[in-house]
């Protein structure tokens, strides 16, 4: 049996600082901003709004209400992503299961 195709498109992710975040050891953007990139992205971080599995939710445009912090910054993560077609949830939002799948280029952070 054939794998589904996988199609690449570059994508934005929102990167905010949560309260959870800082309740569990005071951490920062900064703090988070590293660990996505030495680690990547994980699905089971991304839990809200997706399945019980979670998942990376990414989008056409940045979304300022997923990338706004509880410290009041905005950033955004523009990733590469493989995709199946009906990961798709409409024409601009996309839920990934595996991180392997979703690289992240570069941040945005500005107040």
């Amino acid at each position: 049996v054939a794998s589904p195709a996988l199609r690449e498109d570059v994508a934005w992710h929102g990167a905010r600082l949560k309260q959870v975040d800082v309740d569990a050891g005071g951490a920062s953007l900064v703090t988070k901003l590293r660990s996505i990139v030495d680690g990547g992205l994980d699905p089971g971080r991304c839990a809200r709004g997706a399945a019980v599995g979670g998942g990376i939710w990414l989008s056409t445009t940045p979304l300022e209400p997923f990338g706004r912090g509880c410290d009041g910054l905005v950033a955004f993560l523009l990733c590469l992503t493989k995709t199946h077609f009906n990961e798709w949830m409409d024409a601009a939002s996309v839920r990934v299961l595996q991180r392997e799948r979703v690289l992240p280029l570069y941040s945005v952070v500005h107040s």
